[in-house]
């Protein structure tokens, strides 16, 4: 059973002369393939966090953060 996601990503919203950090949407869903595991360096050494790995419309893979996708209903 294939799983279709939609992608988010992290982005800046100005209103009113402020900046509000919000999620956007990345503008192509894709199919689930399974959770992963990626890192960022950090000054103190690597910070890991849980991943969703997500195979695109085109084929191509694309590892990105678990808050980042939402899982759609057909």
């Amino acid at each position: 059973m294939d799983r279709k996601v939609k992608i988010f990503e992290y982005t800046v919203a100005k209103q009113d002369g402020r900046s509000y950090h919000c999620m956007a949407p990345y503008g192509e869903s894709g199919i689930f393939v399974k959770y992963g595991i990626n890192f960022e360096e950090l000054e103190t050494g690597p910070g890991h966090y849980t991943s969703a790995i997500i195979e695109l419309i085109d084929g191509t893979v694309k590892n990105v953060p678990v808050e980042t996708i939402k899982f759609i209903k057909d």
